[in-house]
């Protein structure tokens, strides 16, 4: 891959218990879903934690869990079918953990729970169902988390249900009494399960359900679940999934308004054209008194500039002719023209 590159974000390394996550030596395995042989987690494997989740309780930080700083979310977001679901809690009990060790999950996991609800009719036709995102193309591994902390729930028998993990039959017949030996003792199960992955599918929802067994197996019609982890497997060494796909951007249409038209006011314009002749005519006046004042009075009178010199050209018909303008006047008589 000649375009490749690794990178890193950071380290934290945090001790953990033996065998917590890891098969040991001696382990058979656990439950592979539809498959034939258990599985088992070699130390080879690489886990990829992408979910832990407080069912039917709040939020659980790093600095309250069992010293190994993991986060638990509440399950809200993840139910997709929840129907008349309930939420119950008992905050006085003390778990037991006589099974599996106390760093299992935080004892605040196992005070809270959501279970279908009393309607044994209605939790007959619906599946208590939660959903995960992820990466096709890998196996993942399910812990489920159960503590029975209800005082009905006591004796073998009294609540036991199917589990469907992708939409396949993982347990026929959960029991947790049966599993944990009683009331108030924590208990997990885990199983392993392979997401294929179809055509160009780079994504698809991980589905985890509950479903009460049939009437004549349970006393309550019901079902439970406290906690759910989920990891992913490396698959030969390698946990990259695929690369996201391009999201085309859409940049957004801008929406020019045509130009509009001034509106001009008749009125406005006409009071505009006298302003401007009415400033041209002044500027021109001022402009002739000021640069031209000579010029004042040429040609209009230069009819009345005679001289005595003048009448020196007058002829007997008593008719004066000017030098001085290019105008002539009559006259009758000399001596009316006074010098």
């Amino acid at each position: 891959m000649p375009d490749s590159y690794a990178f890193i974000n950071g380290i934290e390394i945090v001790s953990m218990p033996d065998n917590l996550y890891y098969s040991s030596d001696d382990d058979t395995g656990f439950n592979f879903v539809n498959q034939v042989n258990p599985y088992r987690i070699l130390k080879n494997q690489a886990l990829e934690s992408l979910y832990r989740v407080n069912i039917g309780g709040s939020s659980i930080s790093p600095t309250q869990d069992t010293g190994m700083y993991r986060s638990w979310s509440e399950d809200g977001e993840y139910v997709t079918n929840g129907g008349p679901s309930v939420l119950p809690v008992n905050l006085i009990i003390s778990p037991s953990f006589s099974v599996i060790p106390n760093y299992s999950a935080p004892v605040p996991v196992y005070r809270t729970a959501r279970t279908m609800g009393t309607n044994k009719t209605v939790n007959e036709n619906y599946r208590l169902t939660w959903e995960f995102r992820v990466d096709s193309g890998f196996t993942y591994y399910v812990r489920l988390h159960f503590c029975e902390f209800q005082v009905e729930i006591t004796e073998l028998g009294d609540r036991v249900f199917q589990i469907y993990i992708d939409n396949i039959v993982a347990e026929h017949q959960a029991d947790v009494i049966s599993w944990a030996g009683g009331n108030g003792v924590p208990i997990y199960r885990d199983y392993a399960v392979m997401i294929g992955r179809a055509s160009n599918e780079m994504k698809r929802n991980l589905s985890i359900a509950l479903h009460p067994a049939p009437a004549w197996r349970t006393r309550y019609s019901d079902a439970i679940l406290n906690g759910v982890e989920i990891f992913k497997l490396s698959n030969e060494g390698n946990l990259a999934g695929p690369n996201p796909q391009t999201i085309p951007i859409s940049l957004p249409k801008i929406s020019v308004p045509p130009p509009t038209r001034p509106k001009y006011n008749i009125r406005t314009t006409f009071l505009t054209v006298i302003g401007v002749v009415s400033i041209f005519v002044v500027v021109s006046a001022l402009y002739i008194l000021i640069f031209r004042p000579e010029s004042r009075f040429e040609g209009s009178f230069s009819w009345y500039q005679l001289s005595c010199k003048d009448y020196s050209s007058m002829d007997g018909s008593g008719k004066v002719y000017s030098s001085v303008g290019k105008h002539s006047k009559d006259t009758t008589s000399v001596a009316d023209n006074k010098c």
